[in-house]
């Protein structure tokens, strides 16, 4: 009898074991399934969210030396908000926003905006859709590739206005050959000068073919009959630019140009 005594005390303490490791698993499941479930729902909301506002547009158009980016707010959204970093977004208070942009940092094709990333954003609801960007992914050969935040215009930079030379206080010349107005082109003959211009919310291209001797000129008007028209001439060796009359600020004009 003491030996069955002690067989069943064991059999008894060995069944409470086992019910109580059962019982652990079960008690820690329901300790960390809830918060994966709420992590879950969150995910869900903020996809949601983001299928209930579209992302940015983005057209961009190449000209000679210059690109123009054009953002676009998506359905579900009111305003652009932007950002250079894609840490902060700054909200823009507009639908729509343009830049145009000229070669920068050494490179004399990459156009690269200083804000270049964009999120569609919605007041009512305060959430933002997913991001739109400038990325230009290069394929550099042997299965490597270059991701750039920026597009290239047409033509390599050989000279520009020196904005580091431009003031408030400046104003565009209205004849050739002024100081930060002129430039050694370095082309030959028949070839031509390929410039853009942009002023006061306007930009277009001007081309110029380089004379043997003499000079050559182009014009072109930017904004219409509120607006200015530019010129360019060229010579063998040197080109500038004018505009048709005084009193245009400096700093709302840029220039560039290369050869081809």
């Amino acid at each position: 009898m003491k030996k069955l005594h002690k067989s069943l005390v064991v059999v008894l303490v060995l069944a409470t074991l086992t019910a109580l490791t059962m019982l652990v698993p079960a008690s820690a499941m329901a300790e960390t399934v809830s918060p994966v479930s709420e992590y879950s729902e969150a995910a869900e909301s903020a996809i949601s969210a983001q299928a209930n506002i579209a992302a940015p547009t983005l057209k961009y158009t190449v000209y000679n030396t210059a690109v123009r980016y054009e953002w676009f707010v998506g359905s579900g959204g009111d305003q652009l908000a932007m950002s250079s970093d894609s840490y902060y977004y700054m909200l823009t208070g507009k639908s729509y926003y343009c830049n145009d942009v000229f070669p920068s940092y050494g490179d004399k094709r990459r156009c690269v905006p200083e804000n270049y990333l964009a999120k569609s954003y919605s007041s009512a609801t305060g959430e933002y859709s997913a991001v739109t960007s400038t990325e230009d992914t290069v394929n550099t050969g042997n299965n490597t590739s270059i991701t750039y935040y920026g597009y290239e215009c047409a033509y390599a930079v050989v000279g520009e206005i020196d904005r580091m030379e431009i003031t408030s206080g400046k104003t565009v010349p209205t004849s050739y050959d002024q100081d930060y107005y002129i430039w050694k082109h370095y082309g030959k003959s028949k070839q031509y000068i390929r410039g853009t211009i942009t002023y006061d919310g306007g930009i277009a291209n001007i081309e110029v073919k380089i004379p043997s001797i003499a000079y050559n000129t182009a014009s072109v008007n930017i904004n219409g009959s509120n607006g200015a028209t530019f010129y360019l001439r060229t010579g063998p060796n040197k080109c500038s630019i004018k505009v048709d009359r005084s009193g245009i600020s400096a700093t709302s004009v840029h220039f560039a140009f290369g050869v081809a």
